[in-house]
């Protein structure tokens, strides 16, 4: 027997589950459930409260051994970091650690950017929500860096092409760039997860129906979309997927006649 899931997409993030709510459930939880406020300040603090930290210093925190053994730095080396909290998610740490008191770690933090152009509706060149042209090395000289690391911020850039091009530029040949983003279910399609079981969506669909954020105009790159916008402009490019998290990383050629070699 066939079924037909088309109806899931339909009404996915669309239904209102807490139009059901009964008698009995405001009598053990309160009045407090009926308030279409209180419920999206709790939808928001589900969406965005601690998330970050919580995800990548305990779920990932494999994938990011595995983001810095890629990123191949060094003592004394410099290194950028574009990326949503990244003190306490444990990026900056780990990379201050890795270059040693002689390397130096430039930061573009973005989560007060990002949470702003969500709550003020701001919408990107590529018609998503708090997605941006990212100007942050324009001032940058070339080959400024020995490594880039995006962590968790590559759904805030709105053109990728542009950035790929950008990063290529103040990264020094031969040298990497790394970007870890654990996308949200629901965002740029990625719905599997939320679709697999009616208790999922029905979870789905109470934290999302009281935002008045959809969660389906959110950028949302997979690693093998941003492996598409960098191209030929970085070797050995790879992309890699685990549990939601994308880990994208590629090396800036050689100059032609370079006699040394780095693996992929």
């Amino acid at each position: 027997m066939s079924i037909d899931y088309a109806h899931v997409s339909e009404t996915r993030g669309k239904a209102d589950p807490w139009s059901f709510l009964r008698d009995r459930d405001i009598e053990r939880m309160g009045e407090v459930l009926r308030d279409p406020a209180e419920r999206e300040r709790w939808a928001m603090a589900f969406l965005v409260g601690g998330g970050l930290p919580y995800m990548w210093t305990r779920l990932a925190a494999n994938i990011q051994d595995i983001a810095y053994a890629l990123l191949d730095l060094r003592p004394g080396d410099r290194v950028l970091i574009v990326g949503e909290e990244v003190e306490s998610c444990g990026w900056r740490g780990a990379v201050e650690e890795a270059v040693g008191p002689a390397g130096t770690v430039d930061v573009a933090e973005l989560i007060d950017e990002g949470n702003a152009a969500i709550f003020e509706g701001k919408y990107g060149r590529n018609g998503l929500l708090a997605a941006w042209q990212w100007t942050y090395t324009h001032d940058t000289p070339d080959e400024t860096y020995d490594a880039i690391l995006v962590a968790q911020a590559a759904q805030h850039c709105d053109d990728w092409s542009e950035a790929s091009e950008e990063f290529v530029r103040v990264l020094k040949p031969g040298k990497r760039i790394v970007s870890a983003e654990a996308l949200i279910p629901g965002g740029g399609g990625l719905t599997r997860s939320v679709d697999v079981d009616i208790h999922v969506q029905t979870w789905f669909d109470k934290l999302v129906g009281p935002l008045k954020v959809a969660l389906s105009e959110l950028g949302a790159y997979t690693a093998e979309e941003i492996k598409d916008a960098f191209g030929d402009r970085v070797e050995g490019a790879r992309a890699m997927e685990w549990r939601g998290v994308h880990v994208f990383w590629g090396r800036k050629p050689l100059r032609p006649g370079s006699s040394t070699a780095v693996g992929d």
